[in-house]
């Protein structure tokens, strides 16, 4: 058994939950060792975050992280793997709708009509040379999680596998929203609700997406890469970056 020190950057609070039990499913005989880079353990008991959730908190981490790296190799606490996420849905964006002042204006980067492999390949292209000033993957053990159209497209994937057959990559985040809506209503899935809608807003269920997450199968992850392009890309760097690191 292998013990790693394993770096975390999402958009938040749910999607750490995934990405945890995936990497867990995933190499079943190692031992993670998990530092919530951003947001971090105290941001996310407090609910505060300076630069708020979601993809602006990917944006100014990743444009410090260079730095950030090199301080914690020269403290000794390097981390074997750092795992940055961001959803798909970011390819279809604009900064000003995140509130982040740059000169930059690589997005949106994809149309709507571009398939999901070359959304992800633009949206890839945009994190690794532009946010993260092309920082050397393969040195910082840095693998990218990047969900289409979001990661809740995935959650509902591992939640309602009776469902998968309407839900699928290229889905609209609407679309996902109001199927994992539909979804958790239903009767055979009371306790396993991942979002409820009050007043016109949704919400998360947070503990319900802890629960999915605990209970993620191999043959289930196995499922999803087949299915799905990003979960496909995502597993691929992760086992590049096992193959490099136990050579």
């Amino acid at each position: 058994m292998s013990k790693y020190r394993v770096g975390l950057i999402a958009e938040g609070k749910t999607d750490i939950y995934l990405i945890e039990s995936i990497l867990i499913c995933n190499f079943p005989r190692d031992k993670f060792v998990f530092q919530q880079l951003s947001p971090t353990e105290g941001e996310l008991s407090t609910g505060r975050k300076v630069e708020g959730f979601g993809w602006r908190s990917v944006y100014a981490i990743c444009r410090e992280l260079p730095t950030r790296l090199e301080m914690l190799r020269a403290c000794g606490q390097a981390l074997d793997l750092l795992v940055i996420h961001l959803d798909g849905d970011v390819a279809y964006s604009t900064y000003r709708q995140a509130n982040i002042e740059t000169d930059k204006c690589d997005l949106p980067c994809a149309e709507i009509k571009d398939p999901v492999e070359v959304a992800g390949t633009k949206l890839q292209r945009i994190l690794v040379g532009h946010w993260l000033e092309s920082v050397d993957l393969i040195k910082y053990g840095i693998v990218l999680c990047l969900p289409f159209i979001n990661m809740e497209a995935w959650v509902g994937y591992f939640a309602y596998p009776e469902y998968r057959q309407e839900l699928g990559e290229e889905s609209t985040e609407k679309e996902v929203y109001r199927w994992l809506l539909m979804a958790g209503n239903k009767k055979a899935n009371k306790g396993k609700q991942l979002l409820r809608q009050k007043d016109g807003r949704v919400r998360k269920i947070t503990q319900n997406y802890q629960r999915v997450a605990d209970t993620i199968a191999l043959e289930d992850w196995e499922a999803l890469k087949a299915s799905y392009v990003q979960a496909k890309r995502f597993a691929l760097q992760l086992s590049e970056w096992d193959i490099r690191i136990n050579d």
